[in-house]
């Protein structure tokens, strides 16, 4: 329990700096509250998600380990008596999907929402258009809104 409190107060902490540093002068009310809804759901969850910070084993593909064993082993198709030397084949390919599925998911969470905040502003700009006066202007298009 203590140790969701302190991640969530981390995180917390962590998003609040980011809020006063982006959006402190920022004029945009709709994008202040959810950005601090989204962190302070962020922040609830973010104690349950468990990464594993453990280094990987970027050298070889693949690992052989040499034992020596008193006792009969199975493993699959091979049986070794007792003080034979096996050699198991390790396989370590396991690379960090876990943090790169998550980079991912984030990327495309931020990207999702620009995009539709951008298509928003985009259409608010032709409702504005069609409804107000449009003076043409060398090469442009001036929408008078007053």
């Amino acid at each position: 329990m203590i140790n969701y409190i302190l991640e969530s107060s981390i995180s917390l902490v962590l998003l609040l700096l980011v809020y006063m540093l982006l959006f402190r002068n920022d004029k945009m009310l709709v994008l202040k509250r959810f950005f601090l809804l989204i962190s302070l759901v962020f922040s609830l969850t973010i104690p349950f998600i468990e990464l594993d910070l453990i280094p990987i084993n970027t050298g070889n593909e693949s690992t052989f380990i040499n034992q020596t064993y008193n006792t009969i082993v199975f493993i699959g198709d091979v049986t070794a008596k007792a003080g034979e030397q096996i050699t198991l084949y390790e396989n370590t390919t396991s690379s960090n999907f876990q943090s790169i599925y998550i980079f991912v998911i984030l990327y495309l969470f931020g990207l999702s929402l620009f995009l539709f905040r951008f298509i928003k502003n985009l259409y608010k700009i032709i409702l504005k258009a069609k409804k107000y006066a449009c003076v043409r202007f060398q090469n442009a298009t001036i929408v008078l809104l007053a």
